[in-house]
């Protein structure tokens, strides 16, 4: 299945010509990920579905608590979940192994949250940060 250009604003992985759609709103016949859904499952508190969507090498120096705790740690004080306000996404490298980095911000109801994630180019997590901007 081939997407139309307008699917993927963005070349997440441009030297192996791999692209991703990374709006809120996915095409149902994109058979690319939907980055900001690792988003949502951190500010929606669903620890044990992100945990499963890291590489396994990753998956096992973590635990959904810990998880749990760096989410809790950082949205402190800002309120209750609203909405993603937008994402953006690029593609690395970092000794020799490349990986995309979507930002997804999120709309908060007192302060808005930054969720940075890494991606292999397998769409397996690999990396997360949580903060306020």
């Amino acid at each position: 299945m081939v997407c139309p250009p307008s699917c993927h604003p963005v070349n997440l992985y441009p030297s192996d010509g791999v692209a991703t759609r990374v709006t809120a709103s996915p095409s149902r016949y994109c058979p690319a990920p939907d980055l900001s859904f690792d988003g949502l499952l951190l500010a929606g508190g669903d620890y044990e579905a992100v945990l499963g969507r890291m590489r396994p090498d990753v998956a096992e120096t973590v635990t959904a608590e810990d998880l749990q705790s760096l989410v809790l740690r950082q949205t402190d004080g800002a309120g209750v979940y609203k909405e993603i306000d937008s994402v953006m996404a690029t593609g690395q490298s970092s000794n020799g192994e490349d990986y995309g980095v979507a930002v997804v911000y999120c709309k908060y109801s007192k302060k808005n949250v930054l969720f940075r994630l890494a991606f292999d180019t397998s769409y397996e997590l690999i990396g997360l940060e949580v903060r306020k901007p």
